[in-house]
């Protein structure tokens, strides 16, 4: 018979009990299946024996920090599972034995030779008589009941447990039993409140105690993975329930929402609540909306934020509101004064976008009055697609006014505003008519 110990203190891990020790002999049993040793685990009497046809281990399994698992495929991979869930089992009393194929490995607790008044964990080998084929671990005293609770933290051992649909390395749980519940490659890790559902994670990081490395990273991936779920058309509904209801399964998924699923959310709003409706959060911006000729309604913050993701922000509502056309005003409906204002500014500019190779503004630009006063001009595109030029009529009282907002429109033939060529462009037209109007003087 060998020995060996381990020099791990009797203290280390001292929150660590039957549960975490039977998790990591679990855990490592679900990464051997995965490697093609099948697994099997019985509960009888009070022994749990956990069994993995075909494996075999090195010894080298119980040096500290040792493994050849691989991080992003398996459950364990720091190399101290296996020895800490032992020293768990066997310091709460637990008998643990391992049949490894021709080998029986028996742990206990031990005095250190090494370090006098300390107490470590001790492996005892010895060879079998008849090989078993296989590796099984086995640990008495856990009653049905303690067996019952501890194997709802597997996914693959609990009894609801049903296979779902795996979307960008979420797979969802849907049976009331996971509500809240968190899992990781099949191992539960963590409990949330506000969630509508358990999500089991396949590709993020735990600890070394199998709890949930980043709040952040587990935010991100349900984001995503509801924006992807709303591409489907069995997923949107189901989104904007969890919208509706605020949930946290749906906090962050307006940061992944692409342009169509945007415009799904946004469709949707509108048909439930007219196409006057518009997302608002508070008092103020009720009141706003209310002012702009909306419908304003109160959302939820996660609600709120999607929409907004998709463009029904309050300050798009401004500009639209800003920028509505109330009626366009008939050439033969100008006064005098206004027509003849806009006869020479149109004349000056015209002219100079011929010169600069621009567009002419005649005959796309419309006289209206917009439903804030104060907007003097607009650019825009037409239902055929062609650009438009729309002036304010309260700008044809003045010249200088009327020339200042036929020029920065007709500018944006090339650019909008903010850019370069947009600025340029205007700058050369304006340059080109004060030189105009230089040499007329001066003739």
């Amino acid at each position: 018979m060998a020995k060996f110990q381990l020099t791990i203190s009797a203290g280390y891990v001292e929150d660590w009990g039957l549960h975490e020790g039977v998790r990591e002999i679990i855990q490592n049993a679900l990464d051997g299946q995965q490697d093609g040793c099948p697994m099997t685990i019985e509960h009888s009497g009070d022994t749990l024996t956990v069994t993995n046809q075909g494996a075999r281990l090195d010894r080298s399994v119980w040096l500290l920090g040792n493994s050849s698992k691989n991080a992003d495929t398996h459950r364990g991979h720091f190399g101290e599972g296996l020895k800490l869930g032992v020293l768990a089992l066997v310091r709460a009393g637990h008998a643990v034995s391992f049949a490894n194929d021709d080998e029986t490995w028996v742990p206990q607790m031990i005095d250190s030779e090494a370090f006098p008044g300390h107490r470590v964990l001790s492996i005892s080998t010895r060879a079998r008589h008849t090989a078993t084929g296989g590796f099984s671990v086995r640990i008495g005293s856990i009653s049905a009941e303690q067996w019952a609770q501890i194997r709802t933290t597997f996914l693959e051992l609990h009894p609801d447990y049903v296979k779902g649909q795996v979307r960008n390395d979420v797979e969802r749980l849907d049976h009331p039993s996971f509500i809240e519940k968190l899992f990781v490659k099949g191992i539960a890790v963590d409990s949330w409140t506000e969630l509508q559902y358990g999500y089991n994670f396949t590709n993020l990081a735990t600890d070394r105690d199998r709890r949930m490395v980043s709040q952040y990273a587990v935010e991100s991936a349900l984001g995503i993975y509801w924006s992807y779920a709303a591409s489907h058309p069995d997923g949107l509904p189901l989104l904007i329930k969890l919208l509706k209801a605020n949930a946290r399964d749906v906090k962050n998924v307006h940061t992944y929402l692409s342009y169509r699923e945007g415009e799904a959310l946004r469709a949707d709003f509108l048909a439930t609540h007219g196409e006057k409706a518009w997302p608002v959060s508070c008092d103020s911006e009720y009141d706003d909306a209310m002012h702009w000729g909306l419908v304003p309604v109160l959302v939820p913050d996660a609600y709120l934020k999607s929409l907004r993701a998709a463009g029904m922000t309050i300050s798009a509502a401004r500009e639209a509101h800003r920028t509505a056309v109330l009626i366009t005003v008939g050439y033969d409906e100008l006064r005098s004064i206004e027509r003849s204002i806009l006869e020479e500014a149109m004349e000056m500019v015209a002219a100079s976008a011929a010169r600069k190779g621009l567009p002419s503004p005649r005959p796309c630009t419309r006289v209206v009055e917009f439903s804030d006063p104060a907007t003097m001009g607009m650019h825009v595109r037409g239902d055929d697609g062609r650009p438009n030029i729309l002036l304010g009529r309260p700008i044809l009282t003045s010249f200088e006014k009327t020339i200042q907002v036929l020029v920065h429109e007709t500018a944006h033939f090339v650019a909008r505003d903010g850019q370069v060529m947009h600025e340029r462009t205007e700058g050369e037209l304006f340059a080109d008519i004060i030189t105009r109007l230089a040499h007329s003087a001066v003739r």
